[in-house]
């Protein structure tokens, strides 16, 4: 059956010298794999049209007992010109992607995360300021949707993040799962975050990787089968490397 649907890339994988299987989140039908065939036809812009986190417009043959789905047509809807000419915001776009390109599995339309992801993708895309803080914050909104946002019950006595629990408690010697108390804070000024606050979290580098680790962790340990995050390191180099000019 002929359909159309909006869609965000999170992954893509050669096929053969001319195809690609293009992993895509669908506002229709959640997760798909997609057939792409002719990718180096001489049609313009092919390759950025399939570049991670690129929102797309697609007529796809769908059918629900299929592994792989073919599309008929696909086209650009929104162009993303600060992502792919910012080095910063390209890296940071890679990493999301391979966060929602490993945890997100379910093949079933899911509006309220879809709206989310495109809202997040644009504001990212838009932004001039905050952009090197932007990926924690999108991590701790990014949870809602998994089913595990912390809880913020922070006080004078619960002063310890506990990333299996998910909340803050008191401390208890020999807990690995504790972060430290300045750790904890930051944890506790991201989860109260939106993206329009990013200009207002002033962090330093060394502490802002180190809560990017925690997060992850957080991750591993409520996603089953995350696994090691890869891009990270790199989103790291790079804010170290040119931290003056974000």
């Amino acid at each position: 059956m002929l359909e159309k649907t909006k869609g965000i890339v999170l992954h893509s994988l050669k096929y053969s010298e001319n195809s690609l299987i293009l992993i895509v989140y669908t506002e229709e039908f959640g997760r798909q794999s997609y057939m792409l065939s002719g990718i180096h036809s001489k049609k313009s812009g092919t390759k950025k049209l399939v570049q991670p986190l690129s929102l797309l417009s697609i007529e796809v043959y769908y059918k629900s007992s299929r592994e792989l789905q073919k599309i008929k047509e696909y086209k650009s809807l929104s162009t993303l010109s600060g992502i792919h000419s910012s080095i910063a915001k390209t890296t940071i776009g890679l990493f999301i992607a391979e966060i929602l390109y490993r945890t997100i599995k379910e093949e079933e339309k899911n509006t309220n995360l879809f709206d989310f992801l495109v809202n997040s993708i644009q504001y990212l895309d838009l932004s001039d300021k905050g952009v090197e803080n932007f990926h924690l914050v999108f991590l701790i909104q990014l949870s809602k949707f998994l089913g595990f946002f912390p809880h913020d019950n922070y006080d004078t006595y619960h002063t310890y993040f506990n990333v299996l629990h998910g909340s803050f408690t008191t401390f208890t010697e020999n807990d690995k799962n504790l972060l430290n108390e300045n750790e904890s804070l930051w944890m506790k000024k991201i989860i109260n975050m939106s993206y329009s606050d990013l200009q207002q979290l002033e962090i330093a580098g060394s502490m802002r990787s180190l809560i990017l680790e925690k997060l992850i962790l957080y991750f591993q340990i409520h996603c089953e089968g995350l696994g090691q995050v890869k891009s990270h390191k790199i989103l790291q180099e790079v804010f170290s490397a040119d931290s003056r000019n974000l």
